[in-house]
């Protein structure tokens, strides 16, 4: 994926000097980029006065919702110390998730996010308003019939 080269600052609409457009900058200065952010471009930003507790539950709530919606049953932890936050079963197979509030970096050219020891399957990751995007995505979890009725066959000693 190609970075955007802007030529106006996307916070104010100036101009943007020569350089900062080599550097492929969105904005022209600190306070620009700061206002940028609280335009709902990540979830701190968009609820700048709740603690990064309050933040994270929403997060994992908002995952939980897409991966009902994606036709997952979904079940979450009790205690603030498992190992994921999130499992999910659909045709007798169980992921586990970690739900992580994530942000793009400066050029919007990838997802940044606190990336501890994984102890799970995947990685939900929620971005302000966006789609929750999943790493690596859901589909590779999935067992085509073929895979599935390997593994369910009679075996032969």
């Amino acid at each position: 994926m190609e970075r955007p080269r802007y030529t106006q600052c996307q916070a104010c609409g100036e101009e943007l000097p020569t350089a900062k457009q080599r550097r492929f900058a969105a904005t022209c200065n600190q306070d620009c980029y700061r206002a940028l952010l609280g335009k709902g471009k990540t979830l701190r930003g968009a609820y700048p006065e709740l603690p990064s507790g309050t933040v994270g539950a929403i997060s994992e709530l908002r995952a939980a919702t897409d991966l009902m919606r994606r036709g997952y049953h979904v079940f979450r932890a009790i205690s603030p110390t498992s190992p994921s936050d999130l499992a999910i079963l659909k045709d007798g197979q169980l992921i586990l998730i970690e739900v992580r509030t994530a942000y793009w970096n400066r050029a919007r050219t990838s997802r940044t996010y606190p990336k501890a020891l994984m102890r799970s399957d995947a990685f939900a990751l929620v971005i302000g308003d966006e789609p929750v995007h999943y790493e690596p995505p859901l589909e590779t979890f999935i067992k085509s019939d073929v895979e599935a009725h390997l593994e369910n066959r009679p075996r032969l000693l």
